[in-house]
Protein backbone atom coordinates (compact mmCIF):
# COMPACT_ATOMS: atom_id res chain seq x y z
CA UNK A 1 0.00 0.00 0.00
CA UNK A 2 1.30 3.51 -0.75
CA UNK A 3 -0.42 6.27 0.80
CA UNK A 4 0.83 9.98 0.12
CA UNK A 5 -0.29 13.61 1.37
CA UNK A 6 0.52 16.50 0.22
CA UNK A 7 -0.09 19.79 2.09
CA UNK A 8 -1.09 23.21 -0.62
CA UNK A 9 -2.01 26.58 -0.43
CA UNK A 10 -2.32 29.20 2.42
CA UNK A 11 -5.06 26.85 3.67
CA UNK A 12 -2.61 24.23 4.18
CA UNK A 13 -5.12 21.79 2.97
CA UNK A 14 -4.64 17.79 2.46
CA UNK A 15 -4.82 15.68 -1.11
CA UNK A 16 -4.10 12.28 -0.63
CA UNK A 17 -2.68 9.38 -3.16
CA UNK A 18 -3.66 5.99 -1.98
CA UNK A 19 -2.61 3.29 -4.43
CA UNK A 20 -3.27 -0.34 -2.47
CA UNK A 21 -0.79 -2.61 -4.79
CA UNK A 22 2.77 -2.09 -4.12
CA UNK A 23 4.24 -3.83 -7.27
CA UNK A 24 2.44 -5.02 -10.76
CA UNK A 25 -0.91 -2.92 -11.76
CA UNK A 26 -1.08 -0.06 -9.47
CA UNK A 27 -4.55 1.73 -9.68
CA UNK A 28 -4.88 4.87 -7.62
CA UNK A 29 -7.00 6.68 -5.84
CA UNK A 30 -7.02 10.92 -5.96
CA UNK A 31 -8.81 12.26 -3.10
CA UNK A 32 -9.00 16.22 -2.82
CA UNK A 33 -7.06 18.86 -4.84
CA UNK A 34 -6.56 22.32 -3.70
CA UNK A 35 -4.84 25.24 -5.12
CA UNK A 36 -1.58 23.60 -6.19
CA UNK A 37 -2.15 20.18 -5.92
CA UNK A 38 -2.31 18.48 -9.20
CA UNK A 39 1.24 19.16 -9.97
CA UNK A 40 2.58 17.49 -6.93
CA UNK A 41 0.08 14.93 -7.19
CA UNK A 42 0.87 14.24 -11.43
CA UNK A 43 4.86 14.16 -10.63
CA UNK A 44 4.11 11.52 -8.02
CA UNK A 45 1.98 9.85 -10.09
CA UNK A 46 4.39 10.01 -13.44
CA UNK A 47 7.42 9.29 -10.91
CA UNK A 48 5.97 5.99 -9.38
CA UNK A 49 3.91 4.33 -12.52
CA UNK A 50 0.52 4.77 -11.16
CA UNK A 51 -3.05 4.97 -12.69
CA UNK A 52 -5.34 7.33 -11.23
CA UNK A 53 -8.92 5.73 -11.62
CA UNK A 54 -10.53 8.58 -10.05
CA UNK A 55 -10.26 11.84 -8.18
CA UNK A 56 -13.11 12.24 -5.00
CA UNK A 57 -13.77 15.10 -3.07
CA UNK A 58 -14.65 15.15 0.10
CA UNK A 59 -17.28 18.74 -0.19
CA UNK A 60 -16.78 21.15 -2.64
CA UNK A 61 -15.01 24.02 -1.13
CA UNK A 62 -12.60 26.19 -2.78
CA UNK A 63 -9.43 25.10 -1.11
CA UNK A 64 -10.23 21.27 -1.86
CA UNK A 65 -11.08 21.10 -5.50
CA UNK A 66 -9.25 23.74 -7.14
CA UNK A 67 -7.10 21.66 -9.30
CA UNK A 68 -9.96 18.77 -9.68
CA UNK A 69 -10.92 19.86 -13.19
CA UNK A 70 -7.04 19.83 -14.02
CA UNK A 71 -6.54 15.99 -12.45
CA UNK A 72 -9.62 14.79 -14.09
CA UNK A 73 -8.56 16.00 -17.58
CA UNK A 74 -5.14 15.10 -17.73
CA UNK A 75 -5.60 11.47 -16.60
CA UNK A 76 -9.03 11.12 -18.33
CA UNK A 77 -11.05 10.03 -15.08
CA UNK A 78 -14.03 10.93 -13.24
CA UNK A 79 -14.32 13.68 -10.24
CA UNK A 80 -16.76 12.23 -7.98
CA UNK A 81 -18.47 14.61 -5.35
CA UNK A 82 -22.03 14.73 -3.74
CA UNK A 83 -24.29 16.35 -5.86
CA UNK A 84 -25.40 19.49 -2.95
CA UNK A 85 -21.81 21.15 -3.16
CA UNK A 86 -22.04 21.03 -7.23
CA UNK A 87 -22.76 24.66 -7.02
CA UNK A 88 -19.40 25.37 -5.66
CA UNK A 89 -17.83 24.83 -8.70
CA UNK A 90 -20.46 27.61 -10.34
CA UNK A 91 -18.98 30.11 -8.58
CA UNK A 92 -15.29 29.60 -7.77
CA UNK A 93 -13.40 26.94 -10.25
CA UNK A 94 -14.90 25.76 -13.74
CA UNK A 95 -16.25 22.16 -12.96
CA UNK A 96 -14.64 19.18 -14.38
CA UNK A 97 -16.00 17.48 -17.58
CA UNK A 98 -16.55 14.19 -16.09
CA UNK A 99 -18.08 15.33 -12.92
CA UNK A 100 -19.89 12.67 -11.48
CA UNK A 101 -22.53 12.58 -8.10
CA UNK A 102 -22.42 10.69 -5.20
CA UNK A 103 -24.51 9.98 -2.38
CA UNK A 104 -24.21 8.64 1.23
CA UNK A 105 -24.94 4.75 1.51
CA UNK A 106 -22.49 4.83 -2.45
CA UNK A 107 -20.45 1.88 -2.88
CA UNK A 108 -18.02 3.50 -5.84
CA UNK A 109 -15.48 1.19 -7.63
CA UNK A 110 -13.06 3.41 -8.76
CA UNK A 111 -11.27 0.63 -11.13
CA UNK A 112 -10.82 -2.16 -8.64
CA UNK A 113 -10.37 0.25 -5.42
CA UNK A 114 -13.87 -0.27 -3.86
CA UNK A 115 -15.11 2.82 -1.77
CA UNK A 116 -17.69 3.10 0.93
CA UNK A 117 -19.24 6.74 0.96
CA UNK A 118 -21.17 8.45 4.02
CA UNK A 119 -22.32 11.43 3.43
CA UNK A 120 -21.30 13.78 6.51
CA UNK A 121 -23.49 17.08 6.47
CA UNK A 122 -22.59 20.16 8.43
CA UNK A 123 -19.13 21.26 7.15
CA UNK A 124 -21.20 21.52 3.98
CA UNK A 125 -24.73 20.62 2.72
CA UNK A 126 -22.39 17.97 0.32
CA UNK A 127 -19.82 16.56 2.89
CA UNK A 128 -18.42 13.34 2.68
CA UNK A 129 -16.57 10.62 4.04
CA UNK A 130 -14.44 7.81 2.14
CA UNK A 131 -14.17 4.68 3.98
CA UNK A 132 -11.74 1.87 2.38
CA UNK A 133 -8.91 -0.64 3.54
CA UNK A 134 -8.98 0.80 6.86
CA UNK A 135 -8.89 4.32 6.25
CA UNK A 136 -11.51 6.89 6.49
CA UNK A 137 -11.07 10.49 4.19
CA UNK A 138 -12.73 12.39 6.80
CA UNK A 139 -12.51 16.01 4.66
CA UNK A 140 -13.59 18.78 7.02
CA UNK A 141 -16.36 16.87 9.04
CA UNK A 142 -13.75 15.74 11.76
CA UNK A 143 -10.05 16.58 12.41
CA UNK A 144 -7.42 15.68 15.16
CA UNK A 145 -8.71 16.86 18.15
CA UNK A 146 -11.49 19.03 16.41
CA UNK A 147 -14.51 19.06 14.30
CA UNK A 148 -15.80 21.01 10.89
CA UNK A 149 -16.49 24.64 11.18
CA UNK A 150 -19.80 25.20 9.93
CA UNK A 151 -19.67 29.39 9.42
CA UNK A 152 -19.36 29.08 5.92
CA UNK A 153 -22.29 29.17 3.21
CA UNK A 154 -24.39 25.41 3.70
CA UNK A 155 -22.82 24.86 7.13
CA UNK A 156 -25.12 24.03 10.07
CA UNK A 157 -24.19 22.94 13.48
CA UNK A 158 -27.07 21.00 13.91
CA UNK A 159 -26.49 18.43 11.13
CA UNK A 160 -22.79 18.04 11.48
CA UNK A 161 -23.77 16.71 15.52
CA UNK A 162 -26.15 14.62 13.96
CA UNK A 163 -23.48 12.99 11.01
CA UNK A 164 -21.15 12.35 13.92
CA UNK A 165 -23.76 10.89 16.39
CA UNK A 166 -25.16 8.90 13.86
CA UNK A 167 -22.69 8.27 11.26
CA UNK A 168 -19.11 8.53 12.76
CA UNK A 169 -19.50 7.43 16.09
CA UNK A 170 -20.65 3.76 14.86
CA UNK A 171 -17.29 3.60 13.23
CA UNK A 172 -14.39 1.02 14.81
CA UNK A 173 -11.66 2.73 17.13
CA UNK A 174 -8.90 1.66 15.01
CA UNK A 175 -9.98 3.00 11.73
CA UNK A 176 -7.30 5.58 10.72
CA UNK A 177 -9.19 9.26 10.29
CA UNK A 178 -7.26 11.08 7.13
CA UNK A 179 -8.46 15.03 7.43
CA UNK A 180 -8.10 17.68 4.67
CA UNK A 181 -6.48 19.90 7.22
CA UNK A 182 -3.61 19.01 9.86
CA UNK A 183 -2.32 15.13 10.37
CA UNK A 184 -4.35 11.79 11.06
CA UNK A 185 -5.78 10.24 13.90
CA UNK A 186 -8.12 7.48 14.66
CA UNK A 187 -12.15 7.24 15.60
CA UNK A 188 -10.96 5.75 18.98
CA UNK A 189 -8.88 8.63 19.74
CA UNK A 190 -11.16 11.27 18.79
CA UNK A 191 -14.40 9.42 20.27
CA UNK A 192 -14.83 11.31 23.61
CA UNK A 193 -14.84 14.55 22.24
CA UNK A 194 -17.20 12.93 19.60
CA UNK A 195 -19.28 12.01 22.42
CA UNK A 196 -18.80 15.47 24.31
CA UNK A 197 -19.90 18.01 20.76
CA UNK A 198 -23.02 16.06 20.22
CA UNK A 199 -24.23 16.49 23.49
CA UNK A 200 -23.94 20.01 23.13
CA UNK A 201 -20.49 20.62 25.91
Amino acid sequence: MQLERFVNGRARSNAYVYAPNDEGDRPALLVDAGVGAADKVIDLVMAEGLTPKAVVLTHGHPDHIWTARQLSDRFEIPAYMHRRDFRWFLVRRPRPRRLEPLDGGDHLNAGPIGVDVIHTPGHSGGSVCFVLDGLCFSGDTVMSGTVGQTMFPGGNSVALRESIRSKLLPLPDDLKLLPVHGGETTVGAERELWKRFTKGE
